[in-house]
């Protein structure tokens, strides 16, 4: 199994902090409410505890917010190891935090991983509105026998109103960071069946990969596996930024693509090798100099996506025996998101945008509506109104576009020009009552110029301005005449 390395950055996740600001009232009021918390036993760090609470039976009611969850008496050694948890609950609980009995002040969880995959005991197929984590604590933030409180916040009504999960104490070498494979391992969870993790997806190609008709049941588990190491290596924050890994895999069975296609339809989407070329050979920033060595299409193969997997073959064989399968974290699956009308999608990770007329591909534009990133027009989609919920993307010819966005009452959200199929020219953006909350100009994909922002009333409060997208000054004082 090969796997390579696309993109690098960190993903970090902000705790909450009462440094600066007054201890809330629901944490003072902790001390007193202990008894609203069901007590767990965490009697030594060597052993790991399971558990399994409803929540909302006995709460502690604050300020109209109610709370609850459980309490825990820190064990012998354990300011010495890792706090490490594993927990399963309701969306509508899903804001949770550690907090020391006797200093509620105190900060505690920095981060936590969003889990994907499904595990023994704990976890159901198909579960609606749950959140699932993995999180841990680094030694010495525990006293051994003061108590703590891991509360939840109730923040609506839920069908199922179960926490369950695994806790314990567990320790890394200094140099490593806990990720999926250590707290699987130090909490000794169990991953279900690939056939679970598969429905659990929802994945068209997960299922093509299970279906003994075309791979081994060995086989398929450890393509199964490399699609979950490909999304839990996957990482996404502000600004665009990511990290990810695509796996290959090194194939026994080659069963012919015309027969996958003839028992479980088209593919949601078709790449070929020269294209993926094209689009590394392409500079999306013109005015930089590229870096980047050119490549040739030495590989000259077609990529068949089933949401996560691509199932390659020769190009030259489009219909052949499959050469190869690619697991990945983009979800292709959610560029045809409909049949009816004109449509579009995107796939975030691959910079791509693709246009659909009841269904069938009519564009596909890499690098689109990217600030001031160039585009590249793979197929240039007829004129006409595209739309994906409440954003339309109106295209009217020679590279000219109108981007809106409504809100659920119907009304305009915003109204951006583009020229050379980028941001040029007016943009504005509405309150709900119609006024413009703020009124703009583009020039080659980035703000330039005067940027206006006004009161619900239709006042101007504040004017920015910008040069090629740089903010260089503001003023809280109106303007008369032009910019």
């Amino acid at each position: 199994m090969n796997r390579l390395l696309i993109t690098a950055s960190v993903l970090l996740l902000s705790s909450i902090s009462w440094a600066d600001e007054e201890i809330p009232p629901y944490l003072k009021a902790i001390p007193e409410n202990t008894d609203k918390f069901e007590e767990i036993d965490i009697v030594e760090v060597s052993k790991l505890v399971d558990f399994e609470i409803t929540l909302g039976e006995t709460v502690m009611a604050v300020d109209g917010q109610q709370f609850d969850g459980f309490r825990f008496t820190a064990p012998p050694e354990s300011d010495q190891l890792d706090l490490i948890w594993y927990f399963n609950v309701a969306t509508n609980w899903s804001n949770w935090y550690l907090t020391p009995v006797e200093d509620t002040s105190k900060n505690s969880f920095k981060n936590w991983l969003n889990v994907i995959r499904l595990y023994d005991k704990f976890d159901q197929v198909q579960e609606p509105d749950r959140v699932r984590a993995l999180q841990s604590l680094e030694k010495g933030y525990f006293v051994p026998g003061e108590e703590y409180v891991m509360w939840f916040r109730q923040r609506g009504e839920a069908e199922d109103n179960s926490l369950r999960g695994r806790i314990g104490f567990g320790q890394l070498p200094e140099d490593e960071n806990w990720d999926f494979d250590n707290y699987e391992e130090q909490l000794a969870l169990t991953p279900q069946p690939a056939a679970a993790q598969v429905e659990e997806l929802g994945s068209r190609g997960g299922e093509i990969i299970l279906d003994q008709t075309f791979f081994k049941p060995s086989e398929a588990e450890g393509i199964i596996d490399q699609l979950f190491f490909a999304i839990e290596m996957t990482s996404r924050y502000r600004g665009g930024y990511f990290v990810t890994v695509e796996s290959t895999s090194c194939l026994v069975s080659h069963p012919n693509f015309a027969e996958i296609r003839a028992k479980y339809g088209d593919p949601d989407f078709t790449v070929s090798s020269a294209e993926s070329v094209a689009k590394h050979n392409h500079n999306p920033y013109p005015h930089r100099e590229d870096p980047r060595e050119p490549e040739v299409d030495d590989a000259h193969t077609i990529t068949y996506f089933y949401d996560y997997f691509g199932f390659v073959v020769d190009a030259d064989d489009p219909e052949g025996a499959l050469i190869d399968i690619r697991a990945q974290a983009s979800n292709y699956a959610k560029l045809r998101q409909s049949t009816e009308g004109k449509s579009f999608g995107a796939v975030g990770m691959q910079n791509l945008m693709a246009f659909y007329d009841h269904g069938t591909e009519v564009g596909r534009i890499y690098y689109f509506n990217e600030g001031s990133k160039m585009p590249m027009i793979i197929q240039e989609p007829p004129v006409g109104r595209y739309q994906l919920g409440l954003d339309f993307l109106e295209y009217l010819g020679d590279g000219q576009w109108r981007v809106t966005s409504e809100t659920s009452g119907d009304k305009l959200a915003h109204d951006i020009s583009f020229r050379d199929h980028r941001r040029n020219g007016d943009a504005t953006w509405y309150y709900e009552n119609g006024q413009p909350r703020g009124i703009g100009q583009y020039e080659d994909g980035v703000l330039h110029g005067a940027f206006k922002i006004y009161n619900e009333n239709g006042e101007l409060t504040e004017t920015r301005r910008y040069e090629k997208g740089k903010h260089i000054q503001d003023s809280d004082q109106t303007e008369s005449g032009g910019d």
